[in-house]
């Protein structure tokens, strides 16, 4: 694709991300499994296509729930204040005693939306209310990945969505130790997991015919993949082409956003959304 296009891009501010990131990395999270699994259990729900999230749920502490909460609620005001109304509306929402928002966390991991729980049609911008309970439960939801991965390897797994939390893959790699093997990753959770080298991670569209890609001239680490069959895109990351810029998955989806706005223009779409439960 002709690196002219990149002219007129619409600018992102990343600070917001990156205060983001920072608020969660202050975060004394502690998140403990409701469940002891055995590997042969786990395989079966893996072949099955079953999320860690639905079978084997996350307990939060309310606490730190409320604190994250705070926090994301408090930067969203410094970024979004023409919707201050929406956000000081949010405010009640420390207002739930333990067991009503533990009840309200199980409900979303047994398949719930936000949208129900939360009843978020009772504020000005509903969308707005979501992403902020989106972002909250985020950290989260990383630790989780984080814990039941140590304990349970996830083999079998043969989905384009995350293995522990359900969203889209938001990016993929491509391993430079590993002859190319492909990695898809999930920016909610951070779940890294092996996927086929030629396939569409949301459809599984596997003829080469219906699958391509484009690149940047000048930016050869990465390269997006794209399905003429669902009309979905994935950005790529190549390890033989340059080093990811941050660890965290969240922000490097944030700060490639260009590569999306190029592939939305050209008609395909992004099946990744963190805003997955409502």
């Amino acid at each position: 694709m002709d690196s002219g296009i990149t002219e007129n891009l619409p600018s992102v501010d990343q600070s917001f991300y990156e205060k983001l990131v920072q608020i969660y990395e202050k975060l004394d999270i502690k998140v403990s499994l409701t469940k002891n699994l055995e590997q042969a259990e786990l395989d079966e729900y893996a072949k099955k296509g079953a999320i860690a999230i639905s079978y084997c749920p996350p307990a939060i502490e309310t606490a730190a729930f409320k604190q994250c909460f705070t926090d994301v609620l408090t930067l969203f005001a410094e970024f979004q204040p023409a919707e201050d109304k929406t956000l000081k509306e949010l405010v009640q929402i420390t207002a739930y005693s333990s067991k009503e928002l533990t009840d309200k966390l199980s409900g979303l991991f047994s398949g719930k939306h936000l949208e129900e729980l939360f009843h978020l049609y009772q504020y000005p911008m509903p969308s707005l209310a979501g992403l902020v309970l989106a972002y909250t439960i985020k950290p989260f939801l990383q630790s989780f990945s984080l814990e039941i991965m140590k304990d349970y390897p996830l083999h079998h797994w043969e989905k384009g969505y995350c293995p522990v939390c359900g969203n889209g893959a938001s990016l993929a790699r491509l391993s430079k130790n590993e002859n190319g093997k492909r990695y898809l990753m999930c920016s909610v959770c951070e779940t890294r997991w092996a996927f086929a080298r030629i396939a569409c991670p949301f459809c599984l569209e596997k003829n080469p015919d219906n699958l391509g890609y484009f690149r940047l001239e000048e930016d050869q680490g990465y390269k997006v993949n794209f399905c003429r069959s669902c009309k979905s895109y994935i950005k790529t990351f190549d390890e033989s082409g340059r080093v990811l810029s941050t660890k965290s998955i969240f922000l490097e989806d944030k700060e490639t956003a260009y590569l999306d706005h190029l592939a939305q223009r050209e008609g395909f779409k992004n099946l990744h959304i963190l805003e997955k439960f409502y």
